[in-house]
């Protein structure tokens, strides 16, 4: 949905679809795959707000969910002002099932200052080809506010699953991940998100992996009811001064090394945990 947004698109429902891969499509990566399993994108001003995706399958594109606010600003007619930044907000996306997509990642992105609001994915089952490494991971992605949006413009994103940044009000809840080679980056990568919650994150960890989640600059966010599988070295990161107020309850911790490192930077009184189930003392 996009890329010409000065209208925007409200009210609207997307359900009981099946997305594959074209016969005869673009050669990206090496591969012939579609581009975007469910693409949401203002970047020319307008407003995308109360939109809902449910039941769709997707087998073979890059890229399975891309949500993305950017400024490109482009007028509709010639002679008109460019529009301000526009707002995606009030976004339910539930019951998908991908298969067989590329190792870049899913990726929920706004603009420093003008955050997406607002979104939910839950029953949420993505399967990539995996391959990535402790490199990938640290990459710095650049903001690019007036490119175009596509779901491949950031590359091999740090995290095989959601890289989500400047956001608030962000759910992932019941996301199952599964990669066909090991992938050596983080799980999930939350980067400027207020009012998070991550509920029941089923993810594999690669041995001398990142650590499985990454908070940078996150408030309010609350991770429950997660099982990391056994050999989880590191199951949270948290970097950035600005995070505050991180919740870590009623988690199964017995396969985990360590539960969380922290920056030097990160307040002492960052995080909260209780009720989690960790292995014994030794």
């Amino acid at each position: 949905m996009g890329t010409e947004s000065g209208g925007g698109f409200q009210n609207v429902t997307v359900t009981n679809c099946a997305v594959c891969s074209p016969r005869y499509s673009q050669v990206i990566y090496g591969r012939q795959q579609g581009l975007a399993g469910v693409a949401l994108e203002i970047v020319d001003g307008g407003t995308l707000d109360r939109v809902t995706v449910s039941n769709i399958t997707i087998k073979g594109v890059t890229v399975p969910i891309f949500l993305r606010l950017g400024n490109r600003a482009r007028a509709y007619e010639k002679g008109q002002a460019k529009p301000d930044v526009g707002r995606l907000r009030n976004v339910m996306i539930s019951n998908i099932v991908a298969t067989d997509c590329s190792a870049i990642g899913c990726s929920i992105k706004g603009l420093p200052g003008h955050l997406i609001e607002n979104v939910t994915l839950s029953n949420v089952s993505l399967g990539f080809n995996g391959g990535g490494t402790r490199e990938d991971a640290a990459r710095e992605i650049p903001e690019r506010p007036d490119s175009y949006p596509e779901s491949t413009m950031f590359g091999t994103l740090p995290a095989y699953g959601f890289f989500c940044r400047h956001v608030k009000g962000l759910r992932l809840q019941n996301i199952h991940l599964r990669t066909v080679a090991p992938d050596h980056r983080h799980a999930m990568l939350l980067r400027d998100v207020q009012d998070g919650v991550v509920d029941s994150l089923d993810a594999p960890f690669a041995k001398d992996s990142a650590a499985m989640l990454w908070l940078n600059d996150c408030r309010g966010v609350s991770i429950r009811n997660c099982r990391p599988p056994e050999g989880t070295s590191v199951f949270l990161s948290l970097t950035g001064k600005e995070t505050a107020s991180v919740s870590v309850y009623d988690n199964d911790f017995q396969n985990v090394g360590t539960l969380f490192e922290s920056g030097p930077e990160v307040p002492t009184s960052a995080t909260a945990t209780w009720s989690n189930h960790t292995p014994p003392r030794q």
